[in-house]
């Protein structure tokens, strides 16, 4: 059997790759090279993060740490998607690589003399020194002058795509267009295919990480119609054969990869998985403020025309104003419409406000912040019984219509996010039922009312996890593995030791007994979990740049 200490090991990621959409096509033979591996290793399901948004998740898988350890919680940094401050969007700032303040697993290989290869990788801008290559992945501004390592190696990439632009739509999406997006992700997925392999031939590497996102944006766009060409078996329409060409070509791509690296132990993994939207949305302030626990200002907080338009029309407006205006034109004009979060913080009574909800992940888990306020000259008892107080009120929420609750849990943060070591996490954090999920609005008066504005898909906690090669013995499907595992496994199978400060595991029941015994798991004790050296305060982004990455995200959906 070959030495660990000589082999190679590539990390594939499909973002937003799930078994849903897998195990249908595998066993109708459509992706015969994921069969194939299927066969030869283990596979599973991998859990995400909470929340399972791709920052979040990608910063875990590459750090071995939870999001409650490295920081990043959301897109901006510090909050969740739908925390706000007062000033707006232009008081949050936007999570770069400089936000990542523990090592990854590209900086422990480097350590070692091991040369790494990264390809699109999500909170990888600006590009930090590796031994090896980068090319930056989401979170890049579009234009950005500087987005590889070393910076030469950007003359290597003539056309490269990093994101491709999305603009929402007022209206849906007919399927004509349903279908020419696929068909463009599979263009870029097949073009980002060719560079890996390309680079992965041209410089060496021990290590590699390259990620592929057409799946989260397709799946996001096409879920219904997705569901559908599943349970048909058979592609029947334009948008079918579109579908239908993109997993043929995600299948040669993961075919193409792992002939090119033919010597490298594979592991293919997802940040999340992916569900149909949900339908349902929920405004726990409605139910704190019925209990006493939020408070409205006595007096209307002065606002524009557009800011006093009913909910459902202020969407409507600026779903116009982004399909049919320049971008420049449509950031001056958002520039002056305030999100509802913010609209929500000026809605409240400061003094006699206690808590106010949060929206976490867009999908089933929401949070209860406390107001600092009112609420930081209260004792730990005193604190502590407020939230006992909040939580049993949340727990009562039930949907008008069936009578049912609509929560399945409720509870204090340490619940989900374990020994944290940051300051920015929330009190309490509720899980919705399966189709609900909650939002915020000044205006809303009632618990549960209509549909979220969200993509046709939306994410999952169940992602996917495949690994294959020596020393793995073929198994099947294997037990659940976490997004935090993949970093300590990568540098176990390469033969480094793994630091002390990582929270995953290796997933040892996978691997060869013998193998096992002979190579057992060498803790790295003196790498004391430790954040980086103070990067230069100098901002990463623009203020332009800035409204490129949000309209960027609006654009996917993640932000309304």
């Amino acid at each position: 059997m070959e030495e660990h200490a000589n082999r190679r090991v590539l990390v594939i990621g499909w973002d937003g790759g799930t078994w849903v959409v897998f195990r249908p096509l595998v066993d109708r033979g459509l992706m015969p090279h994921l069969e194939s591996l299927m066969h030869r290793g283990r596979w599973g399901t991998l859990e995400s993060t909470i929340p399972y948004l791709t920052p979040v998740a990608w910063t875990t898988l590459l750090t071995g740490l939870t999001p409650q350890r490295h920081g990043i919680i959301g897109f901006n940094e510090k909050c969740f998607v739908g925390d706000a401050v007062l000033g707006g969007e232009k008081e949050l700032t936007p999570v770069s690589a400089r936000s990542v303040r523990f090592p990854t697993v590209l900086d422990f290989f480097g350590q070692a003399g091991r040369r790494v290869m990264s390809v699109n990788v999500p909170v990888t801008y600006p590009p930090r020194p590796v031994n090896g290559i980068l090319v930056t992945g989401m979170m890049t501004p579009r234009g950005a002058k500087q987005f590889t390592w070393p910076p030469e190696l950007k003359n290597e990439l003539t056309d490269y795509v990093i994101n491709l632009q999305q603009r929402r739509k007022i209206f849906r999406s007919s399927k004509q267009e349903y279908e020419g997006q696929v068909r463009r992700w599979t263009a870029v997925m097949k073009q980002r295919t060719e560079t890996i392999c390309r680079l992965g031939r041209e410089h060496a590497w021990e290590f590699a990480i390259a990620i592929l996102v057409a799946t989260d944006r397709i799946f996001h766009r096409t879920w219904p119609l997705l569901e559908e060409y599943l349970a048909r078996g058979e592609a029947r329409t334009g948008v079918d054969r579109a579908l239908e060409t993109f997993f043929r070509e995600l299948d040669a791509s993961l075919g193409t990869i792992c002939s090119a690296f033919p010597d490298a132990l594979v592991m293919l993994v997802s940040d999340h998985g992916f569900g149909p939207r949900l339908e349902h949305a929920v405004y726990p302030n409605v139910c704190l403020e019925a209990n006493g626990f939020l408070f409205r200002r006595k007096r209307p907080v002065k606002t524009s025309p557009v800011m006093r338009t009913a909910a459902g029309c202020r969407r409507a407006v600026r779903r116009v104003i982004e399909t049919m205006f320049s971008r420049r034109l449509v950031w001056k004009l958002l520039a002056k419409m305030e999100a509802r979060e913010v609209r929500v913080l000026r809605s409240l009574d400061p003094e006699r406000t206690v808590a106010h909800f949060v929206n976490v992940d867009n999908g089933t888990f929401g949070a209860v912040r406390l107001h600092g306020e009112t609420t930081d000259a209260m004792s730990e008892t005193e604190r502590g019984k407020l939230v006992d107080d909040i939580i049993a009120a949340c727990r009562t929420m039930t949907d008008p219509e069936t009578g049912e609750r609509i929560t399945v849990d409720v509870a204090r943060a340490e619940k989900y996010f374990p020994n944290p070591t940051v300051d920015h996490l929330p009190e309490i954090v509720i899980r919705f039922r399966e189709g609900y999920t909650g939002r915020v609005d000044p205006l809303e008066t009632e618990l549960v009312k209509g549909s979220p504005a969200s993509p046709d898909g939306w994410h999952r906690a169940e992602g996917m996890y495949l690994i294959a090669g020596e020393p793995v013995t073929p198994g099947g499907e294997s037990a659940k593995m976490h997004l935090a595992d993949v970093a300590p496994t990568a540098l176990y199978l390469a033969g480094l030791p793994v630091p002390a400060s990582m929270q995953g595991d290796v997933p040892l029941s996978c691997f060869d007994e013998a193998y096992v015994r002979t190579h057992p798991v060498a803790s790295r004790e003196e790498a004391e979990e430790r954040p980086r050296r103070k990067e230069p305060s100098k901002k990463v982004y623009t203020p332009e740049q800035e409204r490129t990455i949000r309209d960027h995200l609006r654009g996917i959906g993640y932000l309304d």
